[in-house]
């Protein structure tokens, strides 16, 4: 019995060194140009760093910030054109919006957001030479959240900012 183990182990070592012999014969490249592997390509991980069509963008955005800081636009306009306007209706009642703004420059980060260098005249300690944001949100370029928080607030806001500011 003792032959017979050892016979079918000779038998097994034999039969994995072929099989590994045949394995190196097979993905070796005798010139040795080929890779010994192809890796698989990557998938793109980059995102768009601006909107498709960036001219409608930049109107769209000059249009609707117009909109949002022009004294006759009511509190339900402004709101459809505020990130989020709904949940922050009252911290939009809080702010003074109104006024004319001057765009200076549109810099996109990325197909929904852009950064909007601007100047706000609207009579009180109005943003000269501020920086806001414009986000997409449902297919619309809306001045982002952030831009209505950093607002100045005016002494006697009635309501009391709400605390999403």
């Amino acid at each position: 019995m003792a032959l017979r183990n050892g016979t079918r182990r000779v038998a097994g070592a034999a039969a994995a060194s072929a099989l590994l012999l045949a394995l190196s014969a097979c993905s070796h490249d005798p010139d040795d140009k080929l890779p010994r592997f192809t890796p698989s390509p990557s998938p793109s991980s980059s995102r768009p760093t601006a909107p498709a069509d960036t001219a409608a963008a930049e109107q769209s955005i000059r249009a609707n910030w117009t909109k949002f800081f022009a004294p006759g636009t009511t509190t339900a306009q402004r709101q459809n054109l505020l990130e989020n306007g709904k949940l922050l209706a009252g911290a939009l009642q809080t702010y003074e919006a109104a006024g004319t703004v001057d765009i200076k420059g549109i810099t996109f980060a990325s197909d929904k957001r852009a950064t909007v260098s601007y100047t706000l005249t609207n009579g009180t300690a109005a943003p000269k030479n501020a920086t806001g944001t414009s986000v997409e949100q449902a297919g619309v370029w809306k001045v982002s959240a952030s831009t209505l928080c950093a607002l100045p607030k005016p002494e006697k806001a009635t309501p009391p900012a709400a605390g999403v500011c």
